[in-house]
């Protein structure tokens, strides 16, 4: 049986990353590492409004959007996934509130 020749340990991780954006830190890239980001206005994570007006800043679509949110995920600034950042974004073009609850925290 060929099915069973890639080991399935990985294999139900979410989706299949290219192999050009590895997913420990230690391989991030240095634009992300230094991307120049303020601090968050209360304790250690942004509010999602905050989170969302940093990431407004940067025009939609564009890559260094892209590096900004993946700045805030580096830090740790938003304890949450890109997904999460583009649909809390999504939600605030509609025109919806965005609320400050709390981030649901990966893994913890």
């Amino acid at each position: 049986s060929k099915s069973s020749s890639k080991p399935s340990s990985k294999a139900s991780s979410k989706k299949a990353t290219p192999s050009t954006e590895p997913k420990n830190k230690e391989s991030v890239p240095d634009h992300i590492k230094t991307f120049p980001l303020p601090k968050p206005l209360e304790g250690n994570h942004y509010k999602k409004s905050e989170c969302v007006a940093i990431a407004k800043e940067y025009p939609k679509g564009s890559q260094i959007r892209r590096h900004a949110i993946k700045a805030m995920l580096y830090r740790n600034f938003v304890p949450s996934s890109m997904k999460t950042i583009y649909r809390l974004i999504q939600r605030d073009e509609k025109g919806l509130p965005i609320v400050d609850t709390e981030w649901a925290n990966r893994g913890s």
